[in-house]
């Protein structure tokens, strides 16, 4: 699954398209988002073009909120995120739909930001060895092993626990 902004600059809806032309039919790809009525068109028309040439079916399921995102993303295995890039706010921001889907119980399988790669929670997660060949980045999301179901949330209250801590820390200073 992709959660997130379907946005023409930012891409990440369309690399997870772009992923999806090297893997084999037993992959399927749902993407939830929202975005600006140009860029839904977009993604609507790159996923029809897709769907008719690739063996990977991709779906817009469409924008979910509250308990029915929870209900949604839930029944998928892995979260994807795929952001291709070296530069720019992208490399020191840490994206925030990692923590969703760990905290939803979603293997993630994401490209090697530098602040995701240098986080605690990297041993925890799929991570490319690229973040812009999607030939590479398939065969290396088609050999991962996924296995991170019963650790994610432990590894959420872990992080909630240290978040808690450090916070005390600076209050106390």
């Amino acid at each position: 699954v992709y959660t997130g902004m379907i946005d023409e600059n930012q891409r990440d809806a369309f690399n997870a398209i772009e992923l999806c032309k090297h893997l084999s039919s037993s992959y399927t790809l749902n993407i939830a988002g929202t975005g600006s009525r140009e860029s839904i068109h977009r993604i609507l028309e790159t996923i029809k073009l897709h769907n008719d040439r690739y063996p990977c079916i991709v779906s817009y399921d469409g924008t979910f909120t509250g308990k029915e995102f929870d209900e949604y993303v839930s029944k998928f295995d892995v979260g994807l995120n795929i952001r291709a890039t070296t530069e720019g706010y992208d490399l020191y921001s840490f994206p925030s739909k990692i923590l969703m889907y760990l905290s939803h119980g979603l293997d993630v399988f994401t490209t090697p930001i530098r602040c995701v790669v240098n986080s605690k929670i990297a041993p925890f997660l799929n991570i490319a060895s690229t973040y812009d060949n999607f030939v590479e980045m398939s065969k290396e999301l088609s050999a991962t092993e996924l296995s991170n179901k019963t650790k994610t949330h432990d590894l959420i209250e872990a992080l909630d626990g240290d978040f808690k801590n450090s916070l005390q820390l600076i209050i106390k200073n």
